[in-house]
């Protein structure tokens, strides 16, 4: 009967390259997505683009939204929506023995971001 090697153990420890950015953006709503549909390593979930706000007091209006939890952008977006002048941290994180280039993110503005909200017009009246 043939001896199977026993499987080399997983590291415990993996080494990253991080690389990040300060991304100024004027007020309104913005979708950010990975333009190059960059492959995701399932297993370790590299490379990972995760957007928050700046250290160093970041407007408290300024709202992100991704899909995964904690400001991942994983394989599909996020929604930014500065209702004034802001910024966002945006950064990635590669295996530090995997040479590819970083994920390529697309901006795209949705729309102005509302100065306040405004009530609906046209509302039905409640007179009988």
């Amino acid at each position: 009967m043939a001896k199977t090697e026993p499987a080399s153990p997983q590291p415990l420890v993996t080494e990253l390259n991080v690389s990040a950015n300060i991304m100024a953006m004027q007020p309104g709503l913005y979708c950010v997505f990975h333009a190059d549909n960059a492959e995701i390593d399932t297993a370790t979930g590299l490379p990972g683009v995760r957007i928050t706000p700046p250290p160093g007091g970041a407007d408290p209006q300024l709202e992100i939204r991704t899909f995964g939890e904690g400001g991942w952008l994983g394989g599909a977006a996020a929604l930014v929506h500065a209702p004034n002048h802001a910024s966002v941290l945006v950064t990635v994180y590669r295996d530090a023995n995997v040479v590819t280039q970083g994920p390529q993110l697309q901006v795209v503005r949705l729309g102005d971001a509302p100065r306040a909200l405004q009530p609906a017009t046209g509302a039905a009246s409640s007179a009988p």
